[in-house]
């Protein structure tokens, strides 16, 4: 067989080549031994458990299947290193106290080799339960929960959490091995309580570096509910081993539905960007500014926000180019020198962000002009500027909507500048603010919807 004749590496890189055919994949698995082994680790590398109802005790036959499947034949098993669970239904969950987490266990508990979890749009008794997944499961390096739901109990209340008792077990085992493979943390757009994530971002910063090593932590959600919005005892702010961090994902808000500034949402974003500069090894910055229902206040605007809208973006840029703690007339060193991208998502009308020219200006300025602060003429060259690693910007916003059935207060609409932007493609109403960062050589994605 010619098969036999050829290197061991250059079959593996055959295969490789295939990593996104898995109809080539599937028929390669039935010709020989040499090939099933290397199919297979192809094929279940990667799986998502779709869950179509409301009912968590409800599990579907195509689980069920599954997991006769991981039962039967453990080289199967060993080859899934990454498993995807989310539920599919819009149905309205009766709240349990355990939600999905058992089943979750039950999958999870099958896989030796799991590296990588994540739970989408599932229902916990609390956010302890799928972190704890961590330490229930050795191997497991990356955790991403995206739209958790915490359920109340029947008095109304949130279900109390174990992070002390696991904080003591963790301190007990005094075990080398038992460290925590876990370097990727994500939770972001959950319903989870302000005193819960601080619980949570407390035990990891207790625990860091000796028995937890987190690389990249992106706390990116707005939507804790019956909470009030703003609070700075329970606004999560950088954790200390901050100087570690490769990717740092964080959510501000400043603004009340009024559109007036709230004091304690613009102290939270200072106290973020204050601990920025700390974060010598960030390679990837990502900020979630959530400005949706604010209306505007009592002042002509036309068709557009209030105009205090970009101080997040003009306060970033001022921390990265460093001008908060240095003299504006003396070039400072970049304070994340190995940032290579910046991703800024609106939870705001692309309408609503035609007014942050100036600042996209002002951090175009710090991220693409050369080492002395200067955006003249020729545009520098990558190895000239500040932030020499820097290559991608990406934006994403809602779309603009059509004229609100009731008209904000104090705002007067421009009919033809209102008629332009609803039926203008959204991209190309925030190119002009981004453009100079194309212009320096910076790959630049924006997304509307």
């Amino acid at each position: 067989m010619v098969l036999l004749t050829l290197p061991q590496e250059l079959v593996e890189e055959i295969i490789a080549n295939l990593a996104s055919d898995k109809k080539s994949l599937a028929s390669c698995s039935e010709t020989c031994r040499i090939l099933l082994g290397l199919c297979r680790s192809r094929l279940w590398s990667r799986v998502t458990i779709a869950l179509p109802s409301a009912d968590v005790s409800y599990v579907p036959p195509r689980v069920r299947s599954l997991l006769q499947i991981l039962e039967d034949r453990p080289s199967i098993a060993r080859a899934i290193h990454s498993i995807s669970i989310r539920r599919t239904s819009k149905a309205v969950l009766v709240p349990s106290q355990e939600g999905h987490l058992p089943l979750v266990e039950r999958v999870c508990s099958k896989l030796p080799s799991l590296r990588s979890l994540e739970l989408r749009q599932l229902f916990a008794g609390c956010l302890f339960s799928p972190v704890l997944l961590a330490h229930t499961f050795p191997t497991l390096e990356s955790l991403c929960i995206a739209g958790l739901h915490v359920n109340r109990l029947d008095n109304g209340a949130f279900p109390s959490s174990g992070w002390a008792e696991l904080e003591r077990s963790v301190r007990q085992e005094r075990v080398p091995s038992r460290r925590w493979a876990l370097k990727a943390l994500s939770i972001t757009n959950s319903r989870i309580p302000h005193a819960e994530l601080d619980a949570a971002m407390s035990f990891f910063d207790r625990l860091s570096p000796d028995y937890i090593a987190i690389r990249s932590l992106d706390l990116r959600s707005n939507h804790w509910p019956d909470i009030p919005p703003f609070g700075p005892s329970h606004r999560p702010v950088i954790p200390s081993y901050r100087a570690s961090l490769r990717h740092l994902g964080i959510a501000v808000k400043d603004m009340d539905i009024d559109g007036t500034v709230h004091v304690d949402g613009r102290d939270h974003i200072e106290r973020l960007y204050a601990s920025l500069p700390h974060c010598h090894e960030l390679r990837s910055l990502s900020i979630q500014y959530d400005g949706n229902n604010v209306r505007a206040s009592a002042h002509v605007t036309g068709w557009g926000p209030p105009p205090i809208f970009p101080f997040f973006l003009e306060a970033l840029a001022d921390t990265l180019s460093g001008t908060a703690e240095h003299s504006p007339s003396r070039p400072s060193p970049a304070p994340l020198p190995k940032l290579e991208q910046l991703s800024l998502t609106f939870v705001a009308r692309v309408d609503r962000i035609l007014n942050c020219a100036d600042a996209f200006g002002r951090l175009a300025s710090v991220l693409v002009a050369d080492d002395g602060g200067q955006a003249g003429e020729p545009q520098p060259t990558t190895s000239s500027r500040r932030y020499p690693a820097f290559s991608l910007l990406a934006v994403h916003a809602l779309p603009a909507v059509v004229r609100p059935v009731v008209d904000e207060p104090g705002v007067v609409y421009d009919a033809e500048r209102a008629s332009y932007e609803q039926g203008t493609d959204g991209r190309l109403l925030l190119w002009p603010l981004l453009e100079r960062f194309e212009s320096a050589g910076v790959r630049v994605a924006i997304e509307v919807n």
